[in-house]
């Protein structure tokens, strides 16, 4: 058996719970897991499922997470990764990749270890979107797949910029960078958690594979709401953690209004919800795989774990993208048919409602939706994912 390093950036819930997710399959599968994190933020899901967890130093902050949340959604262009900061979590992912006599390692999107485990001569897996894929930035469509624009193609082909904290860091330890960006921020392997992916059974290029949905499946019962007998229709509402506190509010405002009853998952954190209906019930985190059955829609952001989780509910949903990548998570549902695409424009003229209905009535979009639930519950994204590792760590090198 294995012993195998987790190092998501846990200011991400999405990352966070995918890779406790992983965790918990490998753990069960006989192998040895530890989690090596910087933030405090999800420190309770890694203790909820009983994962070994270290919390390490330099302790990242809420201003340094909402930095590199605003760069990933395109609104900043800072980051916080200064060559000190580079440096101290290298020297610290290295003192853990020793320690822990780690076999492997397992990331969200810690670029940090990145460097470090080539320095350590460790193996290292990504789980990760097939939008962030090297197959989305290099491979022309076929089929209809979605793809990346011929120009970004031609950009990523070329493009070789990295942070000069992190060249000068991999200098320090004899590191010799790939020379293109998309290869420096890949792994030995891309474990690519897309459900359509795997759905269709795309074709990908090394180094990525396949696994298919990794959602979380999150300790607890469903809430009150969920289990009483009810008049009306149910709609289920998830920000996640890099959803909009604004956009949110004026979300439930405009369903305070409506017949329905609205379950508000976890993420997001409104400090005000005085101006909101009592129809509006907040549940904190959701056990949202086991919501098939009870709810009757969702409105959601468009992160994967969160669209996937909606997807398994079997009813439609609506999303919101706040940056690309979730774009694409939303366009591929639109596309089966299973899902509306909602904007900021949408939610500031007030067309929830309508948005609503047409997810309550389109009895074409609804079969899809169950459709597409039916298809996913035959999926096993995480055990699928061990299994990539497994396989890696037996074959000869």
């Amino acid at each position: 058996m294995s012993r195998i390093l987790f190092s998501p950036e846990s200011f991400n819930m999405g990352e966070t719970t995918r890779c406790i997710e992983i965790a918990c399959v490998a753990r069960e599968r006989g192998h040895t897991v530890l989690f090596h994190v910087y933030s405090p933020k999800y420190l309770g899901l890694l203790e909820n499922a009983g994962l070994p967890v270290h919390l390490r130093e330099p302790i990242m902050s809420d201003a340094e997470a909402e930095q590199i949340m605003a760069l990933d959604q395109g609104r900043g262009v800072r980051h916080p990764f200064t060559t000190d900061i580079v440096r101290r979590r290298v020297n610290a992912e290295l003192e853990a990749i020793r320690d822990f006599s780690a076999d492997a390692v397992v990331i969200g999107s810690n670029l940090t270890m990145l460097l470090s485990a080539r320095i350590a001569g460790v193996p290292i897996f990504y789980a990760r979107p097939y939008a962030y894929s090297s197959t989305y930035f290099s491979k022309k469509p076929v089929d209809g797949e979605l793809a990346a624009p011929g120009w970004l193609r031609a950009v990523a082909r070329v493009l070789s910029y990295k942070p000069a904290s992190f060249t000068r860091v991999a200098r320090e330890h004899g590191l010799r960078l790939p020379r293109r960006t998309v290869d420096m921020l890949s792994a030995d392997v891309n474990l690519i958690c897309s459900l359509f992916t795997q759905l269709r059974g795309d074709s990908l290029v090394d180094p990525d594979v396949g696994v298919g949905p990794i959602y979380y499946r999150a300790p607890g019962e469903l809430p009150q709401i969920v289990r009483e007998p009810r008049e009306r229709p149910l709609i289920y509402v998830g920000m996640g953690s890099s959803g909009s506190a604004d956009i949110l509010v004026q979300v439930l405002q405009q369903l305070s209004a409506a017949p329905v009853d609205v379950l508000v998952g976890g993420g997001v954190q409104l400090s005000d919800t005085s101006m909101l209906g009592s129809n509006i019930h907040f549940a904190g985190t959701v056990p949202a795989h086991l919501l098939a059955g009870h709810i009757d829609a969702s409105m959601t952001h468009g992160g994967e774990g969160t669209v996937q989780t909606a997807c398994l509910a079997g009813v439609p949903f609506a999303g919101i993208a706040m940056q690309a990548e979730q774009s694409w998570n939303i366009e591929e549902c639109v596309r089966y048919g299973n899902a509306l695409r909602f904007t900021k424009n949408d939610v500031r003229r007030g067309n929830m409602r309508d948005i609503l209905d047409r997810l309550l009535s389109d009895e074409g979009m609804r079969a899809r939706a169950r459709q597409l639930g039916e298809a996913m519950r035959t999926m096993n994204g995480a055990a699928l994912a061990v299994e990539k590792i497994e396989d890696y760590l037996r074959a000869p090198r």
